[in-house]
């Protein structure tokens, strides 16, 4: 993991910045395309998946050995339903690494003899289900980190991992823009191009000239082949990043980019391109010790937080009563509350919009996005939300988000 020096502090950040609450979103991008995914192959036609060989596994005729009848169709939508459903526990969290070995081995099966079966990104999609295999389990936003005392605060994704996400990075966008370029001058495609398709460079086979017109293709294979040359180093990958984004949605109005190639340039976003807002630290946030919401979000805080930014304190202790005056505590909504040093105190949704601005990466992101709603909007929201809060998540056992002395420097009285 990184290491950079931040107001005397160190600041580890994982690689690609990918901390537990950034992946835990991916993952369930990756889980909901793969429900989507195996659905429709499921509820297709089967054909090509049979007579491929690849799910049909050879079942014999003798009633004896295979009782209910079973030929490949029918063996192959009941393995290809089964991978559609392993998509929740993948996308939850819970179990993922089992549904996510399910999915391999179907997607194994399919593949053994036809690189076509699985239609278009089928291959980015087993390489993505793959590196979810040996990535650490429970991150923050899982299932199978609740009720853990440690909020998964070194939670990383490891460098290996990382490293051939940009190496399928690089894999794609070669062979993706040159057959751009044979499409687009009416070349006909050899077998072996015909292959390097299916790995799921297009959304349905090889694209006609006509179907985006050959500037636009042309000009969409040379962002890809510059993006493969900017992929080997580090310092222009936000170049070779762009470049590919560039390229697909050049060709997104035709229908001719399949999904997973847009999950793959999700898993090689460096969160750390979009740093945190700057401002003054430490940032004091102070919570309802006796609201599960509000627990939650101090979890999340020190989950993402990799610069030790926030220190907090539960509202109405001996830190809150030092630091902010009565006269305005008293005027407070029921609300967390933010410190901004000279720019005051935030509250209700411009608190929340706040720290998520500071933290950087995709929450900056999601912090503009919040921030450009109208503030009477997103306050109702959060009135709305703080109203049941109490009903819907569990009341804490005691008024530190972390139990024992794990983290307790970062926690005020």
């Amino acid at each position: 993991m990184a290491g950079v020096k931040t107001d005397g502090v160190r600041a580890v950040w994982p690689p690609g910045g990918w901390t537990g609450g950034r992946y835990s979103v991916f993952r369930l991008a990756l889980g909901l395309c793969v429900a989507v995914h195996y659905a429709l192959l499921a509820t297709g036609d089967v054909g090509p998946l049979v007579r491929g060989g690849g799910l049909s596994l050879g079942l014999p005729d003798d009633p004896l050995l295979n009782p209910f009848g079973w030929g490949g169709a029918a063996l192959a939508r009941v393995l290809l339903g089964l991978a559609a459903a392993a998509g929740l526990p993948l996308a939850l969290g819970l179990g993922d690494r089992l549904a996510a070995g399910l999915v391999f081995v179907v997607h194994t099966a399919a593949l053994g003899r036809d690189a076509h079966v699985l239609g278009p990104g089928g291959w980015i999609l087993g390489f993505l289900l793959l590196g979810h295999l040996v990535t650490p389990r429970a991150p923050f936003g899982s299932l199978a980190r609740r009720g853990q005392a440690d909020p998964g605060v070194g939670w990383g994704l490891p460098r290996p991992v990382y490293t051939a996400l940009w190496i399928l990075f690089a894999v794609v966008h070669l062979p993706r823009g040159v057959l751009l370029h044979a499409a687009a001058a009416g070349r006909p495609i050899s077998a072996a191009e015909g292959t390097a398709v299916a790995v799921g460079l297009f959304a349905r086979g090889t694209p006609p000239p006509e179907a985006a017109g050959s500037g636009t293709l042309v000009l969409s294979g040379v962002l890809a082949l510059l993006a493969v040359v900017m992929a080997f180093s580090r310092r222009s990958r936000l170049v070779a990043w762009l470049l590919a984004v560039a390229s697909a949605l050049l060709l997104l109005p035709a229908g001719l980019v399949s999904g997973p190639l847009y999950l793959m340039l999700a898993a090689v976003f460096d969160h750390r391109w979009v740093p945190g807002l700057g401002g003054p630290k430490p940032i004091w946030v102070y919570y309802d010790g006796d609201c599960g919401l509000c627990h939650g979000t101090v979890r999340f805080l020190l989950s993402e937080d990799r610069e030790a930014l926030f220190r907090f304190a539960p509202l109405g202790g001996e830190t809150f009563a030092r630091r902010i005056p009565e006269t305005t505590a008293r005027a407070l909504p029921d609300s967390l509350v933010v410190e901004r040093g000279a720019e005051g105190l935030a509250t209700k949704s411009e608190g929340v919009a706040y720290l998520l601005l500071r933290l950087g990466g995709l929450w900056r992101l999601l912090g503009h996005v919040l921030k450009a709603l109208p503030r009477p909007l997103r306050d109702g929201a959060y009135d709305g939300v703080a109203r049941v809060r109490r009903r819907l998540f569990t009341p804490p056992q005691s008024t530190c988000p972390v139990p024992g002395d794990a983290l307790k420097d970062r926690f005020g009285p």
